[in-house]
């Protein structure tokens, strides 16, 4: 489950946007941040987006699923 906040100048800004989630290398990503695999293991980026003053920002984290 993946989490996001959003910051202005360091400090946590008192209301908070829409994000929208986004994942690489495969795999699904639900509209509240949580990651679903595709059944194997392998290495995925997870990416969370808010409109900001017009403009889209946007962060990222890598993530390495294992198979046991």
């Amino acid at each position: 489950q993946f989490s996001a906040v959003a910051k202005f100048a360091g400090t946590t800004m008192p209301t908070q946007p829409t994000f929208t989630w986004s994942v690489s290398g495969g795999g699904t990503i639900s509209s509240s941040g949580l990651l679903t695999s595709n059944g194997s293991g392998g290495s995925y980026t997870v990416t969370a987006t808010a409109t900001l003053g017009g403009a889209p920002v946007s962060g990222s984290a890598p993530v390495t699923v294992a198979t046991l």
